[in-house]
């Protein structure tokens, strides 16, 4: 059954409403749930891109740029959509969040059998590790025992302001 989410309202209200979804899933344990929808939001984000000619824009709010991230990021079944969200990503460099960009940078790494640059997964391993605090630092990351969270990461979003890097 394809979850119809707000389709049909506002693009960044649908986004965000994606994301709020993913990440309640993620925090009441429905981790087979939330497995299940990211393939469906994966290909909701593509249609939307495909409407709206771009994956980021320098005018999407905070919360809308961190959705699509998110779903990006969690389309494991689709690691070619992967590549494509972080080379969009890095072409917005100034645009995008910086602990995503690592993200999704080590993300891509993994899916291609390289190392991690910024050591954000509990899987696979980490290129120089000596310099890996310095590398993390740069991208607004921390370190905390298991998964790797960003430094500032937002508890509470503030919708309607645009990211400024």
């Amino acid at each position: 059954m394809l979850l119809e989410y707000n389709k049909g309202v506002d693009i960044p209200a649908e986004l965000t409403f994606i994301a709020t979804e993913h990440l309640r899933l993620t925090r009441e344990g429905k981790i087979e749930e939330r497995e299940r929808r990211a393939s469906q939001n994966t290909w909701r984000l593509k249609e939307i891109i495909e409407e709206r000619g771009h994956f980021l824009s320098e005018e999407d709010p905070f919360e809308v740029s961190f959705a699509q991230w998110l779903i990006a990021y969690n389309a494991n079944k689709d690691p070619k959509f992967q590549d494509d969200a972080l080379d969009w990503m890095e072409r917005a460099e100034g645009q995008v969040y910086p602990p995503t960009l690592a993200y999704m940078r080590d993300r891509v790494a993994v899916n291609h059998g390289r190392p991690q640059i910024y050591g954000t997964l509990n899987e696979g391993e980490v290129v120089d590790i000596d310099r890996l605090m310095e590398r993390r630092l740069s991208m607004g990351l921390s370190s905390s025992e298991g998964i790797m969270y960003p430094l500032n990461y937002p508890q509470e979003i503030e919708f309607g302001q645009p990211y400024i890097g």
